[in-house]
């Protein structure tokens, strides 16, 4: 076997492994999927009400583990790393919980963890899983993480309402039996579901009013890089979200028992439209409407590979050129010495810093015009109009792999 066989083969190996734990921890932690309607659900419900109904319909859409053999066989390397890329793009937010949950227990926080909320809603199961729920005597902090490449500016609309799903449910289940913890098998620690006031009072030992009203109840969303963090909140239960979060799961429970029965057809259902980053892990592309005006040309492969290939060398520039300007001016900061040069050679650096570019606040100009002017709404509505022009037109090339669900499964 050749050294490059073996680099091969160990890829391989860790490949099959991340698939392997994938399937087994969702397992334990999660059951089976098809038989209740999670918060995650709803969150893909907001961009694709496709894809949340298809996951009600099979829980067996992962990648066989045997086809990373098959594929190691047949010199499939470019298919396994593919497929390895995918599986930790998907799976580093497990990590990351888990490392986040020493962070809460090295601060001596009493931490709810893997706790659980069942609620039915008019015959559909809801279950809530909650990463972490840090608890004090007259406050409860809910705190989604979510691992992403790049921080986002603003919170996704689809992580909003799995978080309002979560705050909403511990506030009106409160002090109903319907909350778990689960270990790390995926054992329930009470044998029967509890209230909340119940659980914490077994657990850490704390008293908590029976009233949710009396408890200071927020929601956090947690945004880690791998080098960056972002927080995202507070949010608070609300009676008009959680309603909308209990009517979106009821549509998923429904729509897919409809589809089911052969009364809906799937492709019909609301899907992702325009460019969405998303579909590129989406399971159920195959047969997507979305995909359906697509063109087999294999001639042009050789083209696509060399210029994403070209686009993610100049990524990876962009991403050392940043660090190492990062890296410039910390030393130029903790150095005293911003505005001034380092001579090294036959070059010389300077870090300084430089005025912002100026911007027109429209809608503080339209105020002024019509306080100081008096100049109606209609009419600056009407002159912005007579002032705007369409943007060019430009070119933009988007390249994506194929998910996973193209390759062959093992017989």
């Amino acid at each position: 076997m050749t050294d490059r066989q073996k680099v091969t083969g160990l890829l391989a190996t860790i490949a099959k492994g991340l698939i392997l734990h994938s399937r087994q921890q969702g397992a334990k932690m999660l059951g089976d999927r098809t038989k209740y309607i999670g918060m995650s659900d709803v969150g893909a419900a907001f961009d694709c009400m496709r894809k949340a109904v298809m996951g009600k319909l099979n829980d067996t859409f992962a990648i066989d583990p045997e086809v990373i053999s098959e594929l190691y066989h047949d010199g499939e390397i470019e298919k396994i790393m593919q497929i390895l890329r995918r599986e930790l793009i998907l799976q580093r937010g497990h990590w990351q919980e888990f490392g986040l949950s020493g962070v809460f227990q090295s601060l001596d926080f009493n931490q709810a963890e893997q706790l659980e909320i069942k609620h039915v809603e008019n015959g559909v199961p809801i279950h809530v899983h909650v990463d972490f729920c840090l608890v004090w005597d007259n406050a409860v902090r809910i705190i989604e993480s979510k691992s992403t490449g790049h921080l986002p500016d603003t919170l996704y609309g689809s992580y909003e309402q799995q978080l309002y799903g979560q705050i909403g449910l511990l506030h009106d289940k409160w002090n109903t039996p319907s909350f778990n913890m689960k270990d790390s098998n995926g054992e329930n620690l009470f044998e029967e579901d509890v209230t909340f006031p119940e659980l914490v009072k077994q657990r850490f030992g704390r008293t908590l009013s029976e009233n949710p009203v009396n408890i200071a109840i927020e929601g956090w969303v947690l945004a880690l890089s791998l080098n960056d963090a972002a927080a995202f909140g507070p949010y608070y239960p609300n009676a008009d979200m959680t309603r909308l979060v209990l009517n979106v799961a009821q549509e998923i429970w429904t729509t897919a028992d409809a589809v089911r029965r052969g009364l809906v057809d799937v492709d019909q259902l609301d899907h992702c439209r325009g460019f969405n980053a998303l579909c590129d892990y989406c399971p159920f592309w195959q047969d997507c409407p979305r995909y359906s005006g697509a063109v087999e040309d294999p001639e042009f492969e050789a083209d696509i590979v060399n210029l994403d290939q070209l686009k993610a060398q100049r990524n990876d520039l962009d991403a050392e050129i940043n660090e190492a300007e990062q890296r410039a001016y910390d030393h130029f900061e903790r150095s005293n010495l911003l505005g001034k040069h380092i001579v090294a050679g036959e070059h010389r650096m300077k870090v300084s810093m430089c005025a912002g570019r100026s911007s027109f606040i429209g809608n503080k100009f339209d105020e002024l015009l019509i306080k100081e002017c008096g100049i109606s709404e209609t009419k600056i509505a009407e002159l912005r109009a007579r002032c705007t022009a369409p943007g060019k037109s430009y070119k933009r090339v988007t390249i994506s792999k194929i998910p996973q669900k193209s390759l062959p499964k093992a017989a």
